[in-house]
This record gives structure tokens, C-alpha cells and sequence, in this order.
């Protein structure tokens, strides 16, 4: 076998091994942490497929406090429990209500959110919010919806909240995000005071420190 079959071989292995998912006991844990799920990357037990005999696999959310940023917790069937990239953020839209993002005789590319068909009739996956025309992943004039916020202990991810134009970002890094220190100044500029404050503080000590010795060399 050459090189490069040996390559193409090892790239649908990995992945294959990606999309497999590992089936679970749901009597040790029913959506939350299983010890059947040891990989870090899928450490849930989730209900993937339902009916009579239903199935339960290891997956890598049960929300999308789990996912990152710009993703969700999808909820598509084949997809559960995955993380998925929210792929409506930044394109055109109109503000329709939940009940017209599920009806087809309105146009695709005005919905705001992620849509599936399951027995011919729409579901939202994901939905976003609609802030000008324009698609974003949540709400930063604090109206709700779209992506999830985290706080602490909601998800395998840190605290995030929404910031302007409708973006999630760290709770720690918000202050500092593009756009942010026009909507929030006074935490900047509390970081610059206190900045220039230690600054000036340790100017003076070192100065104090500087005099005592040459008055005692003087000495």
C-alpha cells in the first residue's frame, strides 16, 4: 500500500472514530455524566434515538453552556447532543416570531436560526436574534434570546455573557472586546486608574528608597 493510501486511510479513520459515538447504560445516568462516557470529548449520556427500543450514546453536550461561543447544543436528529457552529450569525434577516421561523411559505434567508424538518414540519434548532436585519447569536440590549449565557457551574465552558453587536464572549475578557468599552467605559477605565496607580505607587517607593539610602551614604 503507498504512502499516500496509507494517508487517505488514516484520515476516514479519524473521521469515522469522530462521528461513532459510544452507546451508554442510561440506568448509570440519563442525560448528565455516565462512567460509561469516559472520553472527555463525549462525557454525557444522551438520548439519541427514541421509540421503542430506545438508544443512548456518549455525546459532548446536554446544553450549549457545553459547546463553544459560536456554537449550540443541536438537537436535530443523527445530530444530538453534538456541538454545532451557529451558521446564520451576521447574515440578513427580518425579526420574525418563533411561530413564523417554522412555517415554510416564509423564505429561508429571512429566518434567524437554525431550522430541520422532522416529519415534514419545521423545528428550530437554534434560534438567533434579528438586530437590525442582521443575524446574531444573542441579545445585547438585554431582551433575551438567541444563544445561551453561562454563568458559573452551567456547562463544561467558562461564564460568557452577550456583548454589542450580539456576540457572546468570556466574562472575564468582556470589558476589553471590541465595541464593549463604548457600551461599558467605566470598567476600562477603572483597569487604566488602577494601572497608572500602581504605576505612580511604585515610582515612590522606589524613590523613597533611593533617598534613604544616599542620606545614610551621607551619613
Amino acid at each position: 500500500m503507498s504512502i499516500r493510501s496509507l494517508f487517505l486511510l488514516a484520515i476516514v479513520l479519524s473521521v469515522f472514530s469522530a462521528v461513532l459515538a459510544k452507546n451508554c447504560d442510561n440506568t448509570k445516568g440519563a442525560n448528565t455524566f455516565n462512567p460509561d462516557c469516559d472520553s472527555k470529548k463525549q462525557p454525557y449520556c444522551v438520548l439519541t434515538v427514541t421509540g421503542t427500543s430506545p438508544t443512548f450514546e456518549c455525546r459532548e453536550c446536554i446544553s450549549s453552556c457545553d459547546c463553544d461561543n459560536d456554537e449550540f447544543c443541536s438537537n436535530k436528529p443523527g445530530q444530538k447532543g453534538e456541538c454545532k457552529k451557529f451558521g446564520k450569525n451576521g447574515k440578513k434577516c427580518r425579526p420574525l416570531s418563533t411561530g413564523q421561523l417554522t412555517q415554510i411559505d416564509y423564505p429561508e434567508e429571512w429566518k434567524c436560526a437554525e431550522l430541520y424538518s422532522e416529519n415534514n414540519v419545521l423545528v428550530i434548532d437554534q434560534e438567533g436574534v434579528c438586530i437590525e436585519q442582521t443575524c446574531r447569536y444573542c441579545d445585547y440590549r438585554g431582551g433575551g434570546g438567541g444563544l445561551t449565557s453561562c454563568g458559573v457551574d452551567t456547562g463544561l465552558k467558562g461564564e460568557r455573557r452577550c456583548a454589542y453587536p450580539g456576540t457572546l464572549v468570556d466574562n472575564h475578557k468582556y470589558p476589553w472586546v471590541k465595541d464593549v468599552y463604548y457600551e461599558n467605559p467605566e470598567a476600562v477605565w477603572w483597569a487604566i486608574f488602577f494601572t497608572f496607580f500602581m504605576i505612580l505607587l511604585g515610582v515612590q517607593i522606589a524613590s523613597c528608597v533611593f533617598t534613604f539610602f544616599q542620606w545614610r551614604s551621607g551619613n
